[in-house]
């Protein structure tokens, strides 16, 4: 892809300057270093591109006059918006050079590598790719008639992890920005719940916890309460390294009570020395803490 197409002027109206954006996610492919990671790695852009399209629905970008004023007329929110959708365009810029730069250093007589392609995902991971992407599919096929997409649908890749993973989280933190300017919290809701309605498969719901988190967080809960419908507790817990004396106790003791709805989480311990961690709740029983 030209890195001229995402450069956008200024008296541009919102809908067209989202339009490019959020195509751009759409046309990222990733390289073979990325193998031994492609189903998350994958997934992550796909929840990312579909939150920010969710998040134009939400503000209903595209129907809304405030919304069709040149920056330059535009008032202070609009305005903000601007600039936090051009920030977007500004990191996806950045991770375009660098492919172009990748490609350019590359021996013009070696082989041209080839990228990752959605056969080479596990099943569950598939099935969850279809998912986003017709998600997205259908939210941006209704909106072509206020802004077309991208002329030049040539794809770009990403060749390294960091990269990507700078491109993510810059991104995210950027999302975060521009739902908070718009506090729409209802339709936000709303559109969640629909995003995941459909997905009905343990595996497929675990899958897309894991993309989800630190990308796309009231999907990711979504999907975690959607695991474990109506259960007293939930404990996650993904990663532990227990050491000497260390203790650790996950899990529920509940003796002739009633709890619902609580949450605990946790990603990574390690746990050294005579450290004790309890991740869950425990009552009316002797604790961890009494004894081993």
């Amino acid at each position: 892809m030209e890195v001229a197409a995402l450069i956008i002027s200024g008296a541009v109206t919102l809908p067209k300057l989202f339009r490019v954006v959020a195509d751009c996610y759409g046309l990222i492919e990733l390289g073979r270093n990325f193998e031994n990671d492609f189903g998350q790695c994958r997934l992550k852009i796909d929840v990312l591109q579909n939150r920010l399209v969710r998040w134009s629905e939400a503000v209903d970008l595209h129907n809304n006059p405030r919304f069709n004023e040149d920056s330059t007329d535009a008032d202070k929110e609009v305005k903000k918006t601007h600039r936090l959708l051009n920030e977007i365009g500004d990191h996806l810029r950045t991770a375009i050079r660098a492919t172009d730069n990748y490609e350019a250093d590359r021996d013009p007589d070696a082989v041209e590598p080839k990228c990752m392609e959605a056969g080479d995902l596990q099943p569950a991971e598939k099935r969850l790719h279809t998912h986003l992407r017709d998600r997205i599919h259908h939210r941006l096929n209704r909106m072509t008639k206020h802004a077309g997409a991208v002329v030049n649908k040539a794809k770009w890749v990403i060749y390294k992890a960091d990269q990507l993973g700078k491109l993510i989280k810059e991104s995210a933190e950027l999302i975060d920005q521009l739902e908070n300017l718009w506090p729409v919290k209802d339709d936000y809701e709303k559109l969640v719940k629909a995003d995941i309605e459909d997905v009905k498969e343990t595996e497929v719901l675990k899958v897309l916890h894991e993309a989800a988190r630190s990308v796309d967080e009231a999907l990711a809960e979504k999907a975690m309460a959607s695991l474990l419908p109506g259960a007293v507790n939930r404990n996650w817990l993904r990663k532990a390294t227990l050491s000497e004396d260390g203790f650790l106790h996950v899990g529920n003791t509940v003796t002739n009570m009633t709890a619902s709805g609580l949450v605990n989480e946790s990603d990574e311990l390690v746990i050294k020395g005579s450290s004790r961690m309890h991740i869950g709740n425990q009552y009316g029983h002797r604790g961890m803490w009494e004894s081993k």
